[in-house]
């Protein structure tokens, strides 16, 4: 089957432990698939539908979202 390819209005990232992470603009959420295309899990970013315009990952692995609707960018701790 292959990686899953990001859709229009969806950026698409490979994150430090391999899996491929697909940030929805429609919803602010961010998905985990693995390399074979199958779907690890999601995170609700909290920041709501139409503001996630774009996701990267730091140097120590930390999570990054641009949050368009407030001109600012969020980092994303695990719980």
């Amino acid at each position: 089957m292959g990686p899953p390819r990001a859709p229009p209005g969806r950026r698409r990232l490979r994150a430090p432990h391999g899996r491929l992470c697909v940030g929805d603009y429609a919803n602010g959420r961010i998905s985990a698939f693995r390399p074979s295309g199958e779907h690890v899990n999601w995170l609700d970013t909290g920041l709501g539908p139409n503001t996630l315009t774009g996701i990267a990952f730091g140097p120590e692995g930390r999570l990054f979202a641009v949050d368009r609707t407030n001109n600012r960018v969020v980092r994303i701790d695990p719980r």
